[in-house]
């Protein structure tokens, strides 16, 4: 009787790769995901996740990464320390981790991209941790999830700039119910939507009251301070614009978060990012037209960060005044900056960005993430994701903090007795 014929013969194992296969094949795999990802650049955005079937292609890392900055990872991160780190971090022994909330500022960062990146890329984990030593194919894949980031942003960009027009006065109110809608108001002088973003910036009055920092007084000579550079009125990266505020917001310094992110121009700039441009001023829980970025990138609630990156965006596209995502991206529109920079002038947008993410981080700011959900998917779903920022002076968002501290501690008023 042959061995194959007896259920009792011994059946021999198979035997497992080492790890030098192990590490030959994942570099392969990596290296050819890499160079399917240097293809990819250029190509018109690929469908949503939730409507992908087995004929499309696999996505790669450039699309990944443009679904990233709309993910939470925000528009100045370097991927490849994120991933070090990451790595490190995994096959450290889980005893002798140190827990995220006992990291470090920049370690947390790192920790929190990461976990980022492992929800949104599957697989990226397992592979970045298998290629073992090999650093230079890890810091290759980084390089295209980093295009990926950059052409989303520049897409981004290039689209607030021309629509932000639109919505630098407040809009008109609905028609009621047989009614033509009432047109959108108009810029006096008038900005060209095409061509150079000179008129922008402190060269526009309309923009220039959008860029003054909410704590200047709104009188044409703070304007022409701020315009000479007058280092009492200085344009920083830590002092919150007009723009974040709601329309003609007068300065309060008992309450400083009075009319914070109520304003008509970040509302349109995130319905524009995340639901597409004929959405933007469409009333709250309406997405007008096919799905926009929040379906393409698996977005379903908007987190601090999210709103961090618009506000940059909103400034570079609009209302810039120097050379430079939904805040960041609302700030660059509105600026006569021709390009992304971390600078503007003495402006840093790192710092803008991590101070929004901080003014978010505690339970109003949590409603205010939540008003902002329930505008764009019609939830009030939301994660708040905080992060630690260093500044020497008082600013307005540490204001706010000791404000709403102040406020919650306040003792009720007892009711007069009859």
């Amino acid at each position: 009787m042959s061995d194959s014929a007896n259920p009792t013969a011994t059946q021999s194992s198979p035997v497992p790769p080492t790890i030098d296969e192990i590490r030959a094949a994942t570099r392969a795999s990596v290296q050819a995901k890499i160079a399917a990802s240097a293809l990819d650049k250029g190509k018109k955005k690929r469908k949503a996740a939730a409507n992908r079937n087995d004929n499309d292609d696999p996505p790669t890392y450039a699309w990944y990464g443009r679904n990233l900055v709309r993910n939470g990872c925000g528009p100045f991160e370097r991927f490849h320390p994120v991933v070090e780190f990451g790595v490190r971090y995994e096959i450290t022994d889980p005893d002798e981790r140190v827990a995220p909330e006992a990291l470090g500022p920049e370690e947390r960062r790192f920790f929190d991209i990461w976990e980022i990146l492992k929800a949104v890329i599957p697989g990226l984990a397992d592979d970045m941790i298998n290629l073992g030593g090999d650093v230079q194919t890890r810091r290759s894949a980084c390089a295209q999830l980093e295009a990926g980031a950059k052409g989303c942003r520049s897409d981004d960009t290039g689209g607030l700039k021309i629509a932000i027009l639109d919505w630098l006065l407040p809009p008109p109110p609905p028609p009621l119910p047989g009614q033509d809608p009432t047109p959108l108001p108009v810029l006096t002088p008038p900005i060209p939507k095409r061509g150079k973003k000179a008129p922008r910036g402190l060269n526009h009055p309309v923009t220039a009251a959008a860029l003054r920092p909410i704590a200047y007084p709104d009188t044409p000579e703070t304007y022409e301070k701020m315009k000479e550079g007058d280092k009492k009125f200085k344009i920083l990266g830590r002092k919150l614009p007009a723009f974040m505020f709601a329309w003609g917001q007068v300065y309060d310094k008992e309450n400083v978060e009075a009319g914070y992110l109520q304003g008509h121009t970040m509302r349109a700039a995130v319905r524009h990012i995340y639901l597409g441009p004929s959405a933007a001023l469409e009333p709250a829980g309406s997405g007008k037209g096919k799905a926009g970025n929040a379906a393409i990138n698996g977005v379903t609630a908007l987190t601090a960060r999210d709103i961090a990156y618009v506000a940059c965006q909103v400034r570079v596209s609009g209302f810039l005044r120097g050379y430079l995502l939904t805040f960041i991206k609302v700030r660059f529109a509105m600026s006569s900056v021709e390009e992304w920079n971390l600078m503007d002038d003495e402006f840093s947008y790192r710092v803008f960005y991590w101070k929004v993410v901080e003014s978010l981080r505690d339970d109003e700011g949590q409603a205010i993430l939540d008003r902002f959900n329930k505008d764009v998917f019609g939830n009030l779903t939301s994660n708040s994701q905080s992060d630690n920022t260093s500044d020497d002076s008082e600013d307005e968002v540490e204001v706010m903090n000791r404000q709403r501290v102040a406020k919650r501690t306040r003792p009720t008023p007892t009711p007069p007795s009859e």
